[in-house]
Formats: C-alpha cells, sequence, structure tokens
C-alpha cells in the first residue's frame, strides 16, 4: 500500500554531513543519532531536489536536506550509498545502498533485488551496532 501524506524527514541539516566524489560515483552520509532502520536504496529526484531512501519495510523517508551546489553533480552520477553512523568521529555502523538518479518514484526497479531477509551483518539499529562506551 503506498504512503499517504507528506514523507518523514530522517534528519535536520545540521544533523548530518554529506561527501560526494563525482568521479567514482560514491556518496557518503555521515551521521550521528541512532535511527534504527534499515535502509534497501536511495535516490536523487532533482525537480524537487531531494533525496529519498526506502527501508527493507517498503517505506520511503526524505533524507531531510537538499541537494546543494557542491554535492548536486555528484547526485546525478551516483550508483554508490554508504550510510554511515558514528560516535567520536568514527564510524560504528554503516548501510550500502543502491542509488537512482531522476527516476520517481524511484524504487520499482529496485523491487527485484530487495533482500528477501534481513541482512546478517550487523546496521543501525540492529544487535551489535551500538556504539562504544567512552
Amino acid at each position: 500500500m503506498p504512503q499517504s501524506g507528506p514523507l518523514p524527514f530522517l534528519f535536520l541539516p545540521n544533523e548530518i554531513d554529506i561527501l560526494a566524489n563525482a568521479d567514482t560515483g560514491e556518496l557518503w552520509f555521515f551521521y550521528g543519532k541512532p535511527i534504527g532502520k534499515q535502509f534497501f536504496c536511495a535516490a536523487y529526484e532533482s525537480t524537487l531536489n531531494r533525496i529519498f531512501l526506502l527501508d527493507l519495510d517498503g517505506r520511503m523517508y526524505d533524507l531531510g536536506v537538499p541537494g546543494t551546489d557542491n554535492i548536486i553533480p555528484a547526485l546525478k552520477t551516483a550508483r554508490t550509498v554508504y550510510l554511515s553512523r558514528t560516535h567520536n568521529r568514527q564510524i560504528v555502523a554503516a548501510q550500502m545502498l543502491f542509488f537512482n538518479q531522476d527516476k520517481f518514484p524511484p524504487f520499482q526497479a529496485f523491487e527485484p533485488l530487495r533482500p528477501k531477509r534481513e541482512p546478517s551483518l550487523p546496521t543501525d539499529g540492529a544487535e551489535g551496532a551500538e556504539p562504544p562506551q567512552s
């Protein structure tokens, strides 16, 4: 069943850092708060200038930050996203996501590839993914 109403934001602009490399087609999203979700794929929609994520349960989320002039070129060529939670400047949980540009809703193309079960590696929200105590 499709979602109705506005999509929930995952982050406020000051809660996430984005690094992009247009040459390699890689994007890194670094964040600090646990989000308790496992995501399957991400997409950039240029007419809305928004980045969206799809979780393993089929719910879509707005990343919460628009594309900016310095990352839009990479958003247009990206193939892979690394969603990485940090604690004390160290990555403590990460997910690698497929990335899709300018196809909205962006996720039908990935439906045949969706995992039938949750991944076995710890990711944000999974057991064992909590940051070390300092």
